[in-house]
């Protein structure tokens, strides 16, 4: 099972992909490259975790729909990657 998301994680990931939702080019860098995005020096209000930032650059529907993110408005550009991330293998 992976590592439970702080509420701070949790705030700035659900931020990310609201503007993500509503801003085409940040959308659109966010996809192509996000370790440049989400530079912590440039873009994030504060700096994520490593399994925050492992999760966010996955774009997984289904996995950050485990870890307690609202996709819904996000659907259309995240990846569905069709089955939950705690499968046991």
């Amino acid at each position: 099972m992976p590592e439970k998301l702080s509420p701070e994680d949790k705030a700035t990931i659900q931020a990310i992909l609201d503007r993500a939702t509503v801003d085409i080019e940040f959308r659109e860098a966010l996809l192509r490259d996000p370790q440049v995005v989400l530079d912590p020096k440039r873009q994030a209000p504060q700096k994520l975790s490593d399994n925050a930032m492992t999760l966010l650059f996955s774009m997984r529907r289904v996995a950050l729909e485990e870890m307690g993110i609202n996709v819904r408005a996000s659907r259309a550009f995240l990846r569905d990657n069709g089955h939950s991330s705690s499968r046991a293998e």
